[in-house]
Parts: C-alpha cells; structure tokens; sequence
C-alpha cells in the first residue's frame, strides 16, 4: 500500500488558511466575499457562482460545520471545474461562505512585470523536504517539508493607509509566525508545523519598482509516507 502527502494539497491548504486569516485584508487582496450562498440538497457536489474562487471560508449543512479534504474538497482555478465542491456525503441546506477575485496572496513568486498596485503581496513556497528512514526495509518513511512565506511591499508609503515599509513588512512577518504558533497542529494533510527563523529586510531580486521583501521559514514535521 502506498501513502504519500500531495504536496499540491500542503500548499493550497497553507494558501487557504492565510487568505482566511486575513493577514492581508479583502480589500488589499481585491478579492470580494459570498456568504452563505445556498443549496438545498441533497446533493454530493455544488457548483459556486464564481469560478474563481480563492478560500472556502465555511460550510454549513444539516450536519453542521464541514472540515475542508475530510467532508470536501473543492477544485480550486487551474482544475477542470473551479468552483465545484463535491462532499464525501450528500448534504442537504448548504450554505456557503468564501472569496473570489484576483487576490495576491500566491503559492509562486510575484512576476517581473507587476506594477505597484499588485503590492503588498504574499509567497508561499514549498519546495524542500528532508526524509529519514521510519524503520528498517525502506518502506516507510518520516518526510519533513520546509516551507518559506516572503511578504513584498513597496519600500515607502505613498499615504498614511498604503501597506509598504519596513515596519509594516515585520509586523506583516509577526503575524504569520503567531498565526502559525497559534494553529500549528490544525492542519488537514499535515499534522504539525512550526517556524524556524526570519530573514533580513531586503531589495525584491529582479524588480524594476523598489519592493522590499522580507520571508520566514517553516518546517512541517512528523509526515509519515510509505513506498
């Protein structure tokens, strides 16, 4: 039997969590929020009004609260039918809240060719993983991933609201550490996840505009894979 974490899940699971945490607010994410749109059921599966939608943000039914990859899955823009919800179960009085628009919080790096009005902007990277033997017979084994979050914004404010600046790049970087202090062991396709250390302030690699950035790194421990 094979039992191997999606790492396309560990990366839109992280995605989602910081689109509903907020950390950057609906109106700098340019994204708008439906709530509690309606099906009556029962049915396994809901087609959203908005294909591109970016976080399911709740769902309710005669059950009660839904937990994301356990009671659904969504498929979110880039699948073959975004927007559609199918349920492990059929659900009957389904209401459902979530986000859709442009957003710019992102699993990949911000292109060269972005404008100032795309910042601030977030970067969630999952692209390392360390693996170490569960036992002898090299069929089962403990996987951690590291994951890196930048967060860009321009080097100064043009007004007292504009999220820029080196303070508001900490604060932005203390808040994803205490988010993640906070809920570490809430998570569905990983089961603990912890940060390691922050980087310096420094000028955005390859930007025409003057974008600072800064990141902080994250170890997701404990995944057990068998071969």
């Amino acid at each position: 039997m094979t039992s191997q974490v999606d790492i396309w899940k560990v990366r839109e699971e992280l995605a989602v969590y910081f689109r509903n945490s907020d950390i950057l607010s609906i109106a700098r994410r340019n994204v708008t929020t439906v709530t509690n749109e309606s099906f009556a059921g029962p049915s396994t599966t809901a087609q959203l009004a908005h294909a591109n939608v970016k976080n399911i943000r709740s769902i309710t039914s005669n059950s009660g609260t839904l937990t994301a990859y356990t009671d659904y899955t969504i498929e979110y823009e880039g699948g073959n039918n975004p927007g559609k919800i199918t349920f492990t179960v059929a659900q009957t009085n389904i209401l459902i809240t979530y986000d859709y628009g442009t957003d710019k919080i992102y699993t990949d790096f911000p292109r060269d060719d972005l404008t100032y009005s795309s910042y601030p902007r977030i970067a969630i990277i999952v692209d390392e993983s360390r693996i170490e033997p569960a036992g002898l017979g090299g069929k089962e084994f403990f996987t951690d991933f590291f994951v890196t979050i930048f967060v860009f914004a321009p080097a100064e404010k043009e007004n007292t609201t504009d999220a820029a600046g080196q303070k508001w790049i900490e604060d932005t970087i203390d808040d994803i550490k205490n988010y993640v202090q906070t809920n570490g062991k809430s998570f569905n396709n990983f089961k603990y996840m912890r940060p390691i250390k922050t980087s310096r302030i420094m000028p955005a690699a390859n930007k025409n505009l003057y974008v600072l950035q800064k990141s902080i790194d994250f170890i997701i421990q404990f995944v057990y894979e068998q071969g």
